[in-house]
């Protein structure tokens, strides 16, 4: 009865941004390491993959900026 019929759930627009790859948690913590442990974007990079998630350096800048717009400025 389910079979090709996709599910998302009720919450799933709530934790990630619309048209981003990564959800809001990956988004906090980049923010967290940014502001809060003051490390470079070539760190959070780095510390990011040691964590097993692939990304980009140009996303993580990105990201960085969706994190300024979104949780900073509202």
């Amino acid at each position: 009865m389910r079979y090709k019929k996709a599910y998302r759930p009720e919450q799933e627009g709530s934790l990630a941004l619309p048209q981003n790859e990564f959800g809001l948690d990956v988004i906090a913590y980049i923010g967290a390491l940014r502001y809060q442990e003051h490390r470079s974007v070539t760190q959070i990079h780095a510390h990011l993959e040691l964590k097993g998630i692939c990304i980009s350096k140009r996303t993580v800048t990105h990201l960085i900026d969706r994190y300024d717009e979104k949780i900073l400025y509202g």
